[in-house]
């Protein structure tokens, strides 16, 4: 993305290398010296540390050279470069911002009590506010909830090779968790039996009154998604407020418009 000028790092280059030559030949120097006995292990001591310490700066220069141009740690679309010729810049000042949105990570917050229905692997849709749909991956769901909201962080890995998805947008997430039979009723026929459970009365074969307690799973605008009923049932849909679970009732078919 950028590269330093070379000059000054040269001249270090230069001054490491004449400094580990001249290291060397005092150590050199020392231990001949000290193998015909005029000189002292002191001072070979004292050499091999200067010997050290010059080989280190050599190796921090070398490190220094490499560092001379900016790399990024992955491959992605530069969105700015806060750079310009000839400006200095400091240790840790950030220089550009970098995106990688192939494939596109999509994060979500999940409730805690729907934090057990999802895990790593589940397949999900996802429907992006430019109205492109994409099916994908969950690959992380979060184990710390968030101080503010209580919800979990979750990740979605969407494939996005042609780039068409940019980052940032807004998404609908549907993540399916399972299968479940209900019906779709209208909301004016539920109602609640002397224990205050809420339920639905239908009429039997015999034209027996049933009650069936129910859960309503989702709610529309329209009527409501609702379990705990047989697969087929004939509902009270008018009247359920005069009769009782027990009686005999004398049902007739709604008319269809």
């Amino acid at each position: 993305m950028a590269r330093f000028d070379p000059a000054a790092n040269q001249a270090e280059v230069n001054r490491a290398a004449q400094d580990l030559a001249t290291a060397q030949r005092e150590f050199d120097n020392a231990s001949a010296l000290l193998d015909r006995g005029v000189a002292t292990n002191d001072r070979v001591t004292q050499a091999r540390a200067a010997l050290a310490a010059a080989q280190a700066q050599v190796i921090e220069v070398q490190q220094d050279t490499n560092a001379l141009e900016i790399t990024a740690p992955f491959g992605g679309r530069i969105e700015t470069l806060d750079l310009d010729v000839g400006e200095y810049v400091s240790a840790g000042t950030q220089v550009a911002r970098l995106v990688d949105i192939t494939p596109l990570t999509v994060e979500i917050q999940v409730p805690q009590q729907s934090l057990t229905l999802l895990e790593v692997g589940q397949p999900a849709s996802v429907e992006f506010i430019t109205g492109e749909k994409r099916e994908g991956i969950v690959t992380f769901v979060g184990s710390a909830a968030a101080a503010e909201t209580r919800t979990f962080l979750a990740e979605i890995e969407v494939d996005n090779a042609d780039g068409a998805i940019p980052s940032g947008i807004s998404a609908q997430v549907v993540i399916p968790t399972g299968t479940v039979t209900a019906h779709f009723l209208p909301p004016s026929i539920v109602s609640l039996n002397t224990q205050g459970d809420l339920g639905i009365k239908t009429v039997d074969s015999d034209a027996t009154v049933a009650f069936f307690p129910i859960e309503v799973v989702d709610a529309q605008i329209d009527g409501v998604w609702v379990t705990g009923l047989p697969d087929s049932v004939d509902v009270i849909t008018v009247g359920q407020g005069f009769v009782s679970e027990g009686e005999v009732a004398a049902p007739r078919p709604a008319e269809m418009n």
